[in-house]
This record gives structure tokens, C-alpha cells and sequence, in this order.
């Protein structure tokens, strides 16, 4: 959460109340630092609908303010204007090198647009900032997965456990790296802690099931996958991954009737998932029910297809000149694959480029609307 230490105490307007700050920006709108002044007053008090207008205007006059880039940055990213988000961040940083939560901010959105080369760079300048960063060695970690890096992964993991021994989060993502590097028992005994540690953390208990669904040793870990699924049902009866957990246990106890069921169930909720799409052709194999398998198979292979062509199109964006008509091109690719906000954030650099853009300017609204 964005969160900042009030201005420093020689500036005048720190000294002011609320009520003067906003007189003064009547008489004076274009004043950038008691803009500033509100936005960060307004933020520290938990105001968040009031501090945005004001953030939006400190940034809009001083784009090269750290602390408001790096506010605006936040803003964005949670609106899920991701190309925006990110020239805000990158200002942030250009402004103050040494500022961790810019550069951290900066990280996680690389990840969250799978760009995780970029934020290993990030992550590494927040530890050169702070050598017990630990949820920064976490991320590394997370990041290093992403990438199949996994005795890096390893390291990183191990660095932020000696920092925070007690943290859930990252024993369980030590439990996954060890399982990838093939010590599953010492895995699974690690990821079950983790679970034990967190019982209500949502993703921590996905993580175990899922985990003793693919590399279960015995039929006691299918028994505790079946009890934490349903602890998992009482603390988030909504959780969206819950059927297709349901459908992999049955599969595996071949109980292919009951698998189906819950497959079709998670199919409707999450039709882009090729994993759910890929169970449920087996069950329906299992089941004689080749055509309806071989659709399955047919429409995972067409999403394998989009993302290729859009891993061509980024690495045209990438080699330049960019221009509007690949930029389409993105949008459209994920507009298919189901990608709501990396489409937006294609249209988004887009119409940088080509602001009257009919195309793009037509998506937006479109994409936008049905956000609403």
C-alpha cells in the first residue's frame, strides 16, 4: 500500500491545514508542491479517493517527483493500466536510484506482465539497498520459478527463510523448489508445514493440494489433499480452482463420471485453461467420448498457436521501430487468449502512438465496458 513520511519540515506547506492547502490550490493550480503536499497528505491518512485526483495532478505537473511517480505507479498498476503504470515507475526510478519501493513496485509489475528476467534487476536493486530485504529474495525466488531457474530459486529461497524462519509463504515456496530439484519428500514435508503454519491462507493451501494431486506418494496424501480441499471450501467457498482440484482427485481414485462432472463445472468458470481443458479430454477419453475430447485437444492447440504469435509480435515491439498496427496485433491476440489486461495495456502503448487510432480506440471502450 502506498504509504509516505510526511514532507520535509522546512517546507511550508507541510505546516498548513487541509482546508488552507486546498484555498491555496484554488488560487494557484498549477502549484506543484502543494499538489504534491495534498496528494501525500491525503495518502498517509488513508484517504485514498480523495488523494487520487490530487496525486494525478502533483504528477501530471512534476512527473519527475519520486515519491509521486512512484504513488501514481501503484495507481495505475490497480487500475490495470500496466503501460502506464510502468513509464511512472521507470521515472520514479530514473529520479531516485536508491528508492527500493520504486524499484520493488517496478519488479512486481514486470511479473505480472511475465516479464520475469526484468524482475530479477529490480529485486537485485532492492537487496542492494537492503541486504535483508527478505520478501525481495521471495521474489527472486518466484522469479527464478518462473524461469525453470530453479537452483537459483533455491538460493534465494534459503536467504529469505534465514532472514524470516516463521514466514508460510516462504516455506512453502521452498517446499516447491525442492520438489522441482527432485527431493519430493522433503518437499512435500515442507509445503504440509506451510500449510499447518498459514491453515487460512488461500494460496498456501491451493499450493499443497496441488502439489500432493501431481506428486502424491501414497493414499494418505490423497487423503490430506481431500481434507484440505475441504478446509479450503470453508474459509473460501468461491475459489475458482476448487472443481478442477475436485476433478484431479477423482481422475486419480478413477472415478471418471464424478471427474467430469467437476471438470465441466471448472471448464465454464476458467474456459481458457488449458489444464482444465487437458483433464477433462482425458476423462472424456476415459469415458469413450472421443469427439468431445478431441474439440478439448483441439482448442488447447489453438491457444498454443495465439500465444506463440503473440510472443513474435513483442519480439518485433522489441527489435523497433514500434508502431501502432503491431501494437493491434498484440491487443487482438489477447484480446483471444482471454488477457483482459495485458490487451488494455497493448492498446494503451498503442495509442501513444497512434492516439485517434479508430481500431484500438473501439477495444478500449469495448474492454472498459464490460471492466465496468
Amino acid at each position: 500500500m502506498w504509504y509516505y513520511r510526511p514532507a520535509n519540515a522546512e517546507h511550508r506547506y507541510s505546516q498548513m491545514s487541509l482546508v488552507s492547502l486546498r484555498q491555496l490550490l484554488d488560487r494557484d493550480p498549477d502549484n506543484a508542491k502543494a499538489w504534491r503536499q495534498m496528494a501525500l497528505r491525503l495518502a498517509n491518512a488513508g484517504d485514498a479517493a480523495m488523494a487520487e485526483p490530487a496525486l494525478k495532478r502533483a504528477f501530471e505537473l512534476n512527473p519527475h517527483d519520486a515519491k509521486i511517480a512512484t504513488g501514481i505507479g501503484e495507481l495505475y498498476a490497480a487500475e490495470n493500466r500496466l503501460s502506464d503504470a510502468e513509464q511512472a515507475l521507470k521515472a520514479a526510478v530514473s529520479a531516485q536510484p536508491s528508492d527500493p519501493t520504486a524499484h520493488r513496485d517496478l519488479g512486481l509489475l514486470y511479473l505480472r506482465s511475465d516479464r520475469p528476467k526484468l524482475a530479477i534487476g529490480e529485486f537485485n536493486a532492492v537487496i542492494g539497498a537492503d541486504k535483508r530485504a527478505d520478501d525481495a529474495w521471495y521474489q527472486i525466488a518466484v522469479c527464478n520459478m518462473a524461469l525453470n531457474h530453479v537452483p537459483e530459486a533455491q538460493n534465494a529461497i534459503v536467504l529469505a527463510l534465514a532472514i524470516a524462519p516463521a514466514n508460510a509463504a516462504y516455506m512453502d515456496m521452498k517446499g516447491r523448489t525442492d520438489v522441482s530439484s527432485g527431493k519430493v519428500e522433503e518437499g512435500i514435508d515442507e509445503t504440509l508445514r506451510a500449510a499447518q503454519a498459514a491453515p487460512k491462507d488461500v494460496r498456501i493451501q491451493a499450493d499443497v493440494i496441488n502439489l500432493l494431486l501431481e506428486r502424491h506418494r501414497n493414499s494418505k496424501d490423497l487423503e490430506i489433499a481431500e481434507q484440505t480441499i475441504g478446509n479450503l471450501e470453508q474459509i473460501s467457498p468461491d475459489f475458482p480452482p476448487i472443481p478442477y482440484q475436485r476433478g484431479r482427485l477423482e481422475m486419480l481414485r478413477n472415478h471418471w463420471q464424478d471427474a467430469a462432472r467437476y471438470l465441466n463445472i471448472a471448464l465454464r468458470a476458467a474456459p481458457q485453461q488449458d489444464d482444465v481443458a487437458i483433464a477433462l479430454s482425458e476423462t472424456y477419453t476415459k469415458l469413450n467420448k472421443t469427439v468431445e475430447a478431441g474439440q478439448l485437444v483441439a482448442a488447447v492447440n489453438h491457444r498454443k498457436q495465439l500465444k506463440m504469435n503473440a510472443d513474435v509480435v513483442r519480439a518485433a515491439l522489441q527489435k523497433g521501430p514500434q508502431s501502432a498496427d503491431l501494437y493491434i496485433q498484440l491487443a487482438n491476440l489477447e484480446m483471444q487468449l482471454g488477457n483482459r489486461a495485458t490487451a488494455l495495456s497493448a492498446m494503451q502503448s498503442g495509442l501513444k502512438i497512434d492516439p485517434q487510432n479508430s481500431t484500438l480506440l473501439k477495444w478500449q471502450q469495448m474492454l472498459n465496458q464490460k471492466t465496468e
